[in-house]
């Protein structure tokens, strides 16, 4: 079944949603098993949605058609749609569960959360759920943040956008990485299992239970947040556990594929990396001295362990936290443009990505240039297509213009500025985490209205895909929508 003037093949779509649906479903056993074997009865709503999930994946994989080839377009609708369909998959457990109940509109913005490892919760009393629920969570994070690699290697190339088709390019990764892109991602899922790895040992070795450990490795290598107190890491008040989390945060901003260079090339030499290191020990340095004029810390050691922290949690769209940072303004501007400029593309971070930055910065320095030196008969610009730098502009006005529309939505909704602009700007860069009562670190989302939730929950979905997917989609769908009104009243006119 196709729709041919989209170029959207529903069939090819559907089959691999439906496959996704159905791994879904197997994964929803191991809290099930959790769940049953310590004892709680949240094992039923597990096993509720494992019926619900694997039904929807069946039914999906027999009316869909497997494809021979996944196209541009199609890679496109199919990111969109599988992460939909997971997510209202993911939320039923949610739902279903007797120590959550959450309604399905918070289940939805909280499985969402985890599978855009934005780390956004709408729960409270953390510490009273089950295991089962707990490591659900963590593994959405775990989940999400693999997922969000693999639709770059996948996705992204196809769409063309502002450099990163070289980032991705198979033909970039070296001699032993010819091979395709499946490979690639067996590279990447690799490594991404071995960072878990490494980083469960040494939160097991400086003083976290086996179960903590297990669940803050998923959701710190995945950059997505999840924790199991409500107080986040401050829970632990533990230096050790506080350096192991910034160093796997800062291993999982790296780009991917940097590593596959690393292990075949023995070489490093990225630098978008290196400008992103180079922005966040210039935030922290500030960060300590004001920090420690506003805060009453105990001298400039306790400023440095907070705002190192800090700065290192939000850049990186994690979301862990210590403490507030509410009272001191130089540090919620700060966080606040930091989370929006986002990490380095083809790592598991958000936002606008240093890449794009980047370029857009050399774009201006280029410009002014050839403004100065209009006189003198030879110019040599730094080599950027124009192509690359055009799709860098256009993304980042199509950010702004989300950003700022998002503002105005959530402030007619009866939000505070603050309120606002920290809710949006942690949701649309995938951080979790505002300033204030309601969305700060001390707060939860749990107090916004159900409609500000789904808003919100758009915002996590268009700030994971970059955008550009979810209006060639919903453009897609309206044109689909337009065409099968105007057929209507054809046939109408007819008879």
């Amino acid at each position: 079944m196709k729709v041919r003037k989209s170029g959207l093949c529903v069939g090819s779509v559907a089959f691999i949603t439906g496959m996704f649906t159905a791994l879904m479903a197997a994964f929803l056993l191991i809290p099930m098993t959790v769940s049953f074997l310590t004892g709680s009865t949240d094992w039923v709503g597990f096993a509720g949605a494992f019926a619900i999930a694997s039904s929807a994946g069946v039914l999906c994989i027999l009316n869909g058609k497997r494809p021979r080839s996944i196209r541009g377009t199609e890679a496109i609708y199919l990111a969109c749609s599988v992460w939909i369909a997971l997510t209202l998959v993911a939320a039923v457990p949610f739902v279903l569960a007797d120590t959550t109940k959450l309604s399905y509109v918070g289940a939805v913005f909280e499985a969402m959360s985890g599978l855009t490892t934005t780390g956004a919760t709408v729960m409270s009393n953390l510490s009273q759920k089950s295991h089962g629920v707990l490591l659900w969570r963590a593994m959405l994070n775990a989940m999400g943040g693999l997922g969000v690699i693999t639709i770059g290697i996948f996705l992204l190339p196809n769409l063309k956008m502002a450099g990163l088709r070289e980032i991705y390019n198979t033909e970039a990764l070296g001699r032993e990485c010819k091979s395709g892109v499946v490979r690639t991602v067996l590279y990447v899922t690799a490594i991404y299992i071995l960072l878990m790895i490494l980083c469960y040992a040494s939160y097991n070795i400086v003083g976290m239970s086996m179960f903590d450990a297990i669940c803050h490795a998923m959701t710190t290598v995945s950059t997505g947040g999840f924790s199991n107190y409500d107080d986040s890491l401050k829970h632990f008040d533990n230096v050790k556990i506080e350096i192991v989390a910034i160093v796997f945060m800062l291993l999982s901003s790296c780009p991917f594929v940097a590593y596959i260079h690393i292990v075949f090339e023995r070489r490093f030499k990225n630098s978008q990396f290196l400008l992103y290191m180079g922005i966040l020990t210039a935030s922290v340095l500030l960060s300590t001295v004001q920090f420690q004029n506003y805060a009453n810390t105990d001298g400039y050691w306790s400023a440095f362990r907070f705002t190192v922290f800090t700065v290192v949690s939000l850049s990186t769209s994690t979301g862990y936290s210590i403490g507030d940072f509410s009272d001191c303004s130089f540090m919620v501007i700060l966080v606040t443009m930091l989370t929006l400029c986002g990490g380095c593309a083809g790592s598991t971070n958000s936002g606008l990505k240093v890449l794009r930055l980047q370029i857009l910065a050399i774009s201006a320095y280029d410009n002014i240039r050839n403004i100065l030196l209009r006189g003198c008969s030879e110019t040599k610009n730094i080599h950027i297509p124009d192509n690359v730098r055009n799709e860098a502009g256009y993304i980042l006005f199509l950010y702004l213009f989300v950003f700022i529309l998002a503002c105005l939505c959530t402030s007619w909704l009866g939000y505070d500025l603050t309120t606002a602009i920290t809710a949006v700007s942690s949701t649309l860069s995938n951080t979790g985490i505002g300033v204030g009562a309601v969305v700060g670190p001390e707060g939860d989302f749990s107090l916004l209205t159900e409609g500000t939730k789904l808003l919100l929950t758009a915002l996590m979905l268009l700030g994971r895909l970059e955008i550009v997917p979810v209006i060639v989609l919903l453009s897609t769908m309206l044109r689909i929508g337009i065409h099968r009104v105007k057929s209507m009243q054809a046939a109408c006119e007819k008879t």
